[in-house]
């Protein structure tokens, strides 16, 4: 029984893993640009422009992109690990070590999140 629960714990950190790289490449963050301009009149009028960003686009832009590299590369290093662990019998250095690094994925994920968040844009 304990050997079933250790596996559906390893195949649903899998499966948050999967989950969490497209979400580093989906764009939902949205900025207004309200920018004064003139018709074709000549009258003056008020533009709104909406740009759309992910994750990886705001950290390109500002040019720290490798964190984003270095947050997948901990989500395939937890993936590897808890394939590893569902394939070798008990080996508790590796239960240590897949738990830690799915929790080190995980948290790096909603810091990278909230300093994306935090990046504005003068328009």
């Amino acid at each position: 029984m304990k050997r079933k629960t250790a596996f559906i714990v390893e195949i649903v950190k899998i499966i948050i893993n999967c989950a969490i790289v497209p979400l580093y490449f989906i764009k939902f963050f949205c900025d207004e640009a309200v920018l004064p301009g003139y018709n074709e009149n000549g009258e003056q009028i008020i533009g709104r422009f909406y740009y759309y960003y992910s994750i990886f686009d705001k950290f390109n832009r500002e040019g720290i992109a490798y964190l984003l590299w270095c947050a997948i590369a901990i989500i395939i290093a937890s993936i590897t690990l808890s394939i590893l662990r569902m394939t070798v019998k008990e080996s508790k250095a590796l239960k240590i070590a897949s738990h830690i690094v799915f929790g080190v994925a995980i948290i790096l994920f909603f810091v990278l999140l909230f300093i994306a968040g935090n990046i504005r844009y003068g328009y």
